[in-house]
């Protein structure tokens, strides 16, 4: 975020593209690339360079008549292969009609050797991704990058999307609702998932579910917690194919005296987390009004309206939990904003076996880390706790309502010695007032979803190196928020399934 190094247009190659190769084919020296490619009267995004194969136009509701010129390189031939099919040549200029959401796709070929350039024509309503890519010797960007927009500006309409180093969209789904589409993530192979904001805090609708799209098979799945309406922070898969979901069923006549203004038969919205299987049922479930004391654990908790069944009323978000990490063991890692904590639960007895952040004090009696030697003294107000594969526990620290900037930290917890170390961090330009995500990489880079950053103006995400070296920088042109922004790489997820059902319904 604080790079002061020119952004360089075209440093790196994102690998994962399709190249198929049959028989002695691959031994051609031909270029199999195009020369030039255009298509008027609308700008094609990026500009073009023979490397990129992915491009947009931003296109308007109903038909756009279009003309694509395309120039294989030297030997090579192409053709129009979407909309519509064109014999191939060495060159050629065509007109095609397009709706939003549909692909140009040009085919380049080579004895029988052939590669793909597409052309995503955008929805007039799509809200553009600006990219900042920075030269670093040695660098390399690879994958896609999960995002969500918030906050809508005006024109626009939200979408849970997947784009590419440049900012360009590879996949996309609508969500109609406001403030929209919220938490994208890849669960497993081909596999995304998201949700529609699905209340104004947490989760408050009884009827909205999860959205699992399995990209291979077309196909869509809805997860839903159960008994409680189903909450937007978190969804996360299991290795048995269960899904650990979040919910916030609301408790009445909670003694709060002592913290703040409340008082005694107060009404807290609080924090269930759950296990549900394939046919939704509840395997396993926690409640956090049973392992940590409002009265004396929740932080500064605010008030949030809920509207239950036609009946409007104000609730104390004690908690709000708003990640879940499963451990190898199957514990889970669970951080809860207004605790101000991140802690570990023993899965089989529901026990917290310990608490990293907040008040020195916890209902079950769970060992309290001490952060030391940290220049902040703590985190404040986080999200997106992690494991790390040496033991070690990242989050983002949004530093709402405090001095000091957001940022991506790592902690190395000696449970013997109750303390924990701060090994790693990197800083935004402002605190964030909500949201944000914080994720490391096997190539050692770290994604950091800047959540809705104080001042900003559409930061989404920062991508940096293990020195710590700004690497890429992706931000909404009109100054959207995304929940999170976390990467996906092509062992994960295939481009060409991307592709294909992108915009799809």
């Amino acid at each position: 975020m604080r790079n002061t190094r020119t952004p360089c247009p075209i440093v790196v190659l994102i690998t994962a593209l399709p190249f198929v190769t049959v028989g002695c084919a691959e031994k051609s020296t031909t270029p199999l690339t195009l020369d030039s490619l255009s298509v008027t009267p609308l700008e094609l995004n990026p500009p073009f360079s023979a490397s990129v194969h992915d491009y947009y136009v931003t296109c308007s509701a109903g038909t756009n008549s279009l003309s694509v010129s395309a120039t294989a390189s030297a030997g090579a031939a192409v053709r129009l292969f979407r909309p519509t099919i064109s014999a191939a040549a060495p060159s050629q200029t065509l007109d095609v009609s397009v709706l939003e959401d549909q692909a140009i796709v040009l085919e380049v070929s080579v004895a029988d050797s052939t590669d793909q350039y597409w052309v995503r024509c955008l929805p007039h309503d799509f809200p553009l991704v600006n990219a900042a890519r920075y030269l670093v010797e040695g660098a390399t960007l690879d994958g896609w990058y999960l995002m969500a927009n918030l906050s809508l500006a005006p024109g626009e309409s939200s979408f849970a999307m997947a784009v590419d180093s440049r900012g360009t969209p590879v996949w996309y789904r609508r969500v109609s609702s406001v403030p929209g589409a919220i938490n994208v993530e890849a669960l497993a192979n081909n596999t995304l998932s998201f949700s529609q904001t699905l209340g104004t805090s947490f989760g408050t609708d009884p009827n909205e579910p999860y959205e699992v799209h399995q990209l291979g098979a077309s196909q869509v799945r809805y997860v839903q917690a159960v008994g409680s309406p189903t909450d937007h922070h978190e969804l996360r898969m299991l290795p048995n194919g269960d899904t650990m979901v979040i919910a916030y069923p609301i408790t009445s006549n909670v003694d709060l005296t002592g913290n703040g203004s409340y008082g005694s038969g107060a009404t807290i919205a609080d924090c269930a987390i759950q296990e549900v299987d394939g046919t939704g049922t509840l395997v396993w479930s926690w409640l956090a009004s049973q392992h940590f004391d409002a009265a004396k654990e929740s932080v500064a908790p605010p008030l949030a309206t809920v509207n239950a069944d036609g009946v409007v009323e104000d609730v104390v978000d004690a908690f709000h939990c708003n990640s879940i990490d499963v451990g190898a063991d199957g514990n889970l890692l669970v951080s809860a904003r207004h605790l101000n904590a991140v802690f570990l639960i023993d899965k089989p007895t529901g026990r917290v076996v310990w608490k990293l952040g907040g008040v020195a004090y916890n209902k079950d009696g769970a060992e309290l880390i001490r952060i030391q030697g940290e220049p902040k003294n703590t985190f404040n107000r986080q999200h997106d706790a992690r494991w790390q594969a040496n033991g070690n526990v990242s989050l983002f620290d949004d530093h709402s309502d405090e001095t000091g900037p957001a940022r991506g930290v790592e902690y190395a917890l000696d449970l013997e010695g109750g303390t924990a170390t701060l090994t790693w961090q990197y800083q935004g330009t402002a605190s964030s007032g909500a949201l944000g995500s914080c994720r490391r990489y096997s190539d050692g880079h770290t994604v950091i979803g800047w959540g809705a950053l104080v001042g900003g103006t559409g930061q989404v995400l920062s991508e940096v190196d293990s020195a710590g070296r700004d690497l890429l920088d992706l931000s909404f042109a009109k100054g959207d928020v995304s929940y999170r922004g976390v990467r996906v790489t092509a062992d994960l997820v295939d481009l060409s399934l991307l592709r294909e059902t992108a915009g799809l319904p």
